[in-house]
């Protein structure tokens, strides 16, 4: 096993995908900087009383979601791509069992996810806390909660296994990112417009809520917003359907692994 995963590290560090994904990730950090460098330029500018109708909410969520969609089309391309160049048939021939194929991408995958969400979340705190300094502006975190900067790994990692197994289980990348954007950003959208109280329930549940209530944040709490989801899910809860969404994204395709006669 160890030398499978030596060889999957081999393949995601190789090609080109992994460096368009860290150049992106990059700039989302960069891009963050200089969103909280203009806020901070513009408050220094700001008469006492305009300063109050200025606020920035956490720069880390706009790193989380690039983070999210990035690891999840890395998670597809992780298996899609060796299919596409026919270099699927070489990885089978190589290892038979093809359960270990995926338990060896994924655990690449999901080491390399955790670590770089959990890093750029800090980093992006890091950076933009030493811009804003002592300023008071709005919604901005400060003390830093690190629990919620740290979801962001778990998180990252739970997108990456989710775009591996639909990639897997489509064997098409076009499909399987239709489907991730289906879950990160359409769903939500339909929820909220659901009739109270179930358009909470169920948003409760989906990908872009579970992070936050696994840090134990009540959104309607920290910023004072009527129309704000609330805490429904305890963190362990929140864990447990983080689990139950990976899970539900391995095992059809670990099944469809095996009915594959390449």
């Amino acid at each position: 096993m160890t030398g499978l995963i030596s060889a999957e590290w081999l393949k995601l560090h190789s090609v080109r995908s992994t460096r368009i994904v860290a150049a992106v990730i990059a700039a989302s950090i960069a891009g963050g900087a200089a969103l909280t460098w203009y806020v901070a330029s513009m408050w220094d500018k700001m008469s006492p009383a305009d300063r109050e109708h200025l606020s920035i909410s956490s720069v880390e969520e706009l790193t989380l979601s690039v983070n999210q969609l990035c690891f999840a089309v890395l998670g597809i391309l992780a298996m899609t791509g060796e299919y596409r160049t026919g270099l699927i048939r070489s990885t089978f021939a190589a290892t038979p069992a093809r359960g270990k194929v995926l338990a060896a991408k994924a655990i690449v995958l999901g080491v390399c996810a955790l670590v770089v969400g959990t890093a750029t979340s800090l980093l992006t705190y890091a950076v933009c806390d030493a811009i804003i300094g002592e300023r008071p502006i709005r919604f901005y975190d400060q003390p830093v909660d690190l629990t919620a900067l740290l979801t962001a790994g778990p998180s990252t990692l739970m997108f990456a296994l989710i775009g591996l197994g639909l990639g897997t289980a489509l064997r098409s990348s076009a499909g399987a990112i239709a489907a991730v954007v289906a879950l990160w950003y359409v769903l939500p959208i339909v929820a909220m417009n659901l009739p109270s109280p179930w358009d909470n329930r169920i948003g409760a549940v989906l990908l872009t809520r579970l992070d936050p209530q696994l840090a134990g944040v009540d959104l309607a709490a920290k910023y004072g917003a009527d129309g704000m989801p609330g805490l429904l899910l305890s963190p362990a809860g929140a864990a447990a359907v983080m689990a139950a969404y990976t899970l539900a994204a391995l095992i059809p395709a670990t099944l469809s692994l095996r009915r594959d006669t390449r």
